[in-house]
């Protein structure tokens, strides 16, 4: 997981990160390259546009409410990005979003009933509480799907990441 410096600064940093994710998905799969995360419909919308679908897990209420200041913040850079056409040209990132009340269950039931539902989702965005991110970052491989944070404060997701990377050298 990322660890960003200030509070402002997040959702800046957290789009770009996305930019990156996502131009360099939509090079790979120009070039015909396989790519092992899930691929999406290149179905242009009315506007001629395509959609790329993200997920958002943010803590609206319980523990830490971080969520209320988060979402506005990435809803105005995700509109910043895509008022821009020089940048993803030709693409719309949409973000779905819910409320995971920093609870590590319903984040994991959340992000299964948000990645699920609809379009398919290229990555996941969040959980804002350590617990939430611990749990979700333990099954959102299993969809081949990239997840970043916000924040990170537990050691405990430094040491999953370190576990499942000598989980894949062993392989």
């Amino acid at each position: 997981m990322l660890r960003l410096e200030s509070m402002a600064t997040r959702p800046v940093r957290l789009c770009t990160l996305l930019l990156f994710i996502s131009k360099q998905l939509i090079i790979a799969q120009s070039r015909g390259e396989e790519v092992r995360i899930n691929t999406f419909p290149a179905e242009r919308t009315p506007d001629g546009l395509v959609d790329l679908h993200i997920v958002g897990m943010f803590p609206m209420e319980g523990a830490w409410r971080g969520g209320q200041t988060i979402v506005p913040s990435m809803e105005i850079a995700l509109a910043m990005i895509n008022n821009r056409s020089d940048i993803l040209p030709g693409y719309r990132l949409v973000m779905h979003w819910g409320n995971d009340k920093c609870l590590p269950g319903l984040g994991v039931h959340l992000m299964h009933t948000l990645v699920f539902s609809g379009a398919t989702k290229l990555l996941v965005v969040g959980a804002g509480c350590s617990a939430v991110t611990q749990a979700t970052a333990q099954v959102s491989h299993y969809w081949n799907l990239i997840q970043v944070g916000h924040e990170r404060i537990s050691n405990a997701i430094i040491q999953l990441k370190a576990s499942r990377d000598e989980l894949y050298k062993r392989r």
